[in-house]
């Protein structure tokens, strides 16, 4: 720690010798001339209780010295009034004096370099929760006076230029006469070696950034130490979330704030400024984040971003069109289910970093197709967001590009926007990462923090990675991401926001040939089943309406020729999804499973068939061409809503027999309604079971009720005494000939009979 004696000596005088008072000190030392040394006699104000007390202190001495140096920052001012009117012609503050002598030491050198561009972010005053110009708020508090704010730090997402921002802070305080501080910019280069060599400490960081800044200074460690201390060296340290998360550093949040805070003179002016990802701050406990003073950047407003663009295409070439298009992919995203309620997002093209990316893609793009050697492709602008993070990233966490594209690409597939860290382990132990990667991942520059989760970075961040996904599947044959397969089966309707923004970066590089080619490829290797199939069915319809704006009878012939060979048969494949706006003319369902699907705004005709479908779950057909004209044969109906949908149409159509399938709804209805009566009888031919049917399809009910009131079908009665509800079954036989199922009569008594065991318990 450094004393007033430090100061002398820097200033040039030797041996001082002190005499000491409450709250001043009289120093007399020699200084050193061109032909020989002469005695200097300085006043020390150490610190200020009132006007009289310093004046009687004063009054002690015989000589007044002719200079005097305020080491308090307590009433400056005032201080200075009184000292010149006992005619002390020279009152310096101990940090200006100090910044005046190390400034002829050091030497100049140039500006920091910063963005070519450079735009005023806007940043969050946490302490007033008031917004303001950043550099104007974070120099105020540099200049201001105070021994209870020291410390400050520079929270953000990533990208949004805090590392840019310090740098003009930089360049802000050394242009500014009125400012009596040299900023030291620390980055992860001046801490870095001393890490791996093991002697890393906040003082020899201080140290190494000053020997880079200014090599002809010849300043020891002990004067660097001083003149932080008394607040005429500003370190400004950026990225502390990476070094406390450096496998080697060892050093807590904690023991980095108090290593700066001890080298600070009670009552100087010293000051720090530390930056950090606000996702690694938000972990940081909150006893320690108090002693700092957080200003928050916030991400680009609307009139920064196109004043961003404006200075751009001004000094560069480039296709604005291109670009704006580009950010449109982003912007129009919609949130999807899992981030509805996801309000402290933001938008990709809020971020300074995003869009300096994006804007040297256009100024530089010379297009062509994906290239195959490549693990993304540089050219796309989308791209080159992952490509640029990731190469950050493999600096600070040592965690190869692929792998960290892997576990993001998987977290989006598989979670969606919001995700548990427990999620995160899981997803990084599939790609064989232990635990020591966990922090670096979990300050991943995409990654933040919501709530006690963690979340994808930018709004609509996990729909444009999945889309990211299924474009180096779908273009790259790259199946190395795990959750492909998943996340296909979950597509299920043309407005997937995932489906929506491959059909935007398909637009960038596909004709309709070679998009034909990359799909046909996948669906041959792949041979789908189940209900993967629909999340390619419905992505290829999507790219074909949104991308080659085809209308839908174009789209079902480019699904016919892609997804069948150019046949028009869909066989043993699930579908639970929204089939809207298809043309579904001649087609044929062969053996498929529906389970909750919705033809909406379809068209049909009498070549369309259902064979041997299954149907179940809310079953619906909404404003459809021609579905009357639909053929069924051979389907079964879970449900009576999916059994009344088909019975729906014309008188022509509805002449089927009643299936041991209708059996087993209305049994199933009927001991559905037995489970919420009181009453220990029920007969469904009285009991309204069949009102709901009723409703939904009369032909049907009529023909069921005549059934059963000619053969006393079925009757279903609770147990007596504790005895177990069960259903009786009459004259089968009679059932059997009317319905023409051909099952024999064991199993539909079967049948019954464990829907019963079932229900009733």
């Amino acid at each position: 720690m450094g004393d007033f004696a430090q100061t002398l000596g820097f200033l040039g005088l030797s041996s001082p010798i002190e005499n000491q008072l409450d709250t001043c000190s009289f120093w007399q030392g020699r200084e050193d001339t061109a032909f020989d040394d002469r005695v200097v006699n300085i006043l020390q104000v150490r610190s200020f209780s009132s006007k009289a007390q310093l004046e009687r202190e004063l009054d002690t001495v015989k000589i007044m010295p002719s200079a005097a140096i305020l080491t308090t920052i307590q009433e400056r001012d005032r201080i200075k009034e009184i000292l010149l009117e006992r005619n002390i012609k020279r009152v310096d503050t101990e940090d200006e004096i100090l910044f005046r002598n190390a400034e002829r030491k050091f030497g100049s050198r140039s500006a920091w370099p910063t963005e070519e561009i450079y735009i005023q972010p806007t940043i969050k005053d946490m302490k007033t929760r008031e917004n303001h110009d950043a550099t104007n708020a974070v120099v105020g508090w540099i200049r201001a006076e105070t021994s209870s704010d020291r410390v400050a730090i520079i929270t953000g997402s990533a990208g949004f230029g805090k590392t840019t921002f310090c740098k003009e802070i930089v360049n802000t305080v050394q242009s500014r006469k009125n400012i009596t501080r040299l900023p030291i910019y620390i980055d992860s280069s001046h801490w870095r070696k001393l890490v791996n060599e093991r002697r890393f400490s906040v003082r020899s960081a201080c140290s190494e950034a000053v020997a880079n800044a200014y090599p002809n200074s010849a300043i020891g460690d002990d004067a660097i130490e001083h003149l932080i201390s008394r607040g005429a060296i500003l370190p400004i340290f950026d990225g502390l979330d990476e070094l406390c998360t450096d496998a080697y550093t060892e050093a807590s949040v904690a023991d980095i704030i108090d290593q700066i805070e001890s080298l600070f003179e009670e009552d100087s002016a010293g000051k720090a400024i530390f930056t950090s990802r606000s996702t690694f701050w938000a972990d940081v406990r909150m006893s320690e984040r108090m002693k700092l003073h957080e200003f928050e950047v916030l991400p680009f407003d609307a009139g920064q971003r196109e004043a961003f663009l404006e200075r751009w295409f001004k000094l560069h070439s480039g296709d604005r069109k291109f670009v704006d298009q580009t950010l449109s992919i982003v912007d129009s995203s919609k949130a999807t289910s899992s981030s509805k309620n996801y309000v402290s997002a933001v938008r990709f093209s809020q971020s300074p970093y995003i869009l300096r990316l994006v804007c040297l893609s256009a100024t530089h793009r010379k297009g062509g197709d994906y290239d195959k050697e490549e693990f993304l492709n540089r050219l796309d602008p989308l791209d080159g967001i992952i490509i640029a993070a990731g190469n950050r990233e493999v600096r600070k966490s040592g965690i190869s590009f692929p792998t960290q594209c892997g576990v993001l690409f998987s977290l989006s597939l598989l979670h969606g926007d919001v995700f548990s860290v427990e999620e995160f382990t899981s997803i990084m132990q599939l790609y064989d990462l232990d635990e020591d990667a966990l922090e670096g991942m979990l300050s991943h520059h995409f990654i933040s923090n919501y709530g006690n989760r963690k979340s994808f970075l930018f709004h609509g961040m996990s729909d444009y990675l999945r889309a990211k996904a299924l474009a180096e599947y779908i273009f790259k044959d790259n199946d190395n991401f795990i959750g492909i397969d998943e996340y296909f089966s979950q597509i299920n309707n043309l407005k997937d926001t995932s489906a929506e923004l491959f059909s935007d970066i398909a637009s960038f590089y596909a004709t309709i040939s070679t998009f034909k080619e990359y799909f046909l490829a996948v669906r041959v290797q792949q041979h789908y089943r189940g209900r993967s199939a629909q999340g390619l069915l419905l992505l290829l319809a999507c790219c074909g309406k949104k991308t080659f704006h085809l209308n839908r009878s174009e789209v079902g012939t480019l699904i016919s020729e892609i997804f069948m060979s150019g046949k028009k048969r869909f066989q043993n494949l699930e579908f639970a999804c929204h089939f809207e706006g298809f043309e579904f003319s001649g087609f044929e369902f062969s053996h498929c499973i529906f389970e909750n699907v919705v033809f909406r705004d379809c068209n049909f005709d009498t070549d369309t068939k259902f064979v041997g479908c299954s149907f179940g779950g809310d079953f619906e057909v909404l404003n459809c061409e021609n579905f009357d004209e639909v053929r069924d044969e051979g389907c079964i109906f879970k449900t009576m809503q999916a059994r009344s949908t088909f019975d729906n149409r014309s008188s022509r159509a509805s002449t089927r027999k009643v299936t041991i399938n209708d059996i087993k709804v209305l049994v199933r209805e009927a001991l559905r309604l037995l489970n919420s009566r009181d009453n220990t009888f029920l007969d469904v031919r009285r009991e309204g079971v069949l009102s709901r049917l009723q409703k939904k399809n009369s032909y049907l009910a009529a023909e069921l009720l005549e059934t059963m009131e000619k053969c006393g079908v079925l009757r279903v009665r609770n147990g007596m005494k504790g005895h177990r509800a069960r259903v009786e079954v009459c004259s089968i036989s009679d059932v059997l000939a009317f319905w023409d199922d051909g099952a024999e009569i064991g199993s539909v008594r079967a049948a019954i009979s464990l829907m019963a065991k079932k229900h009733c318990q």
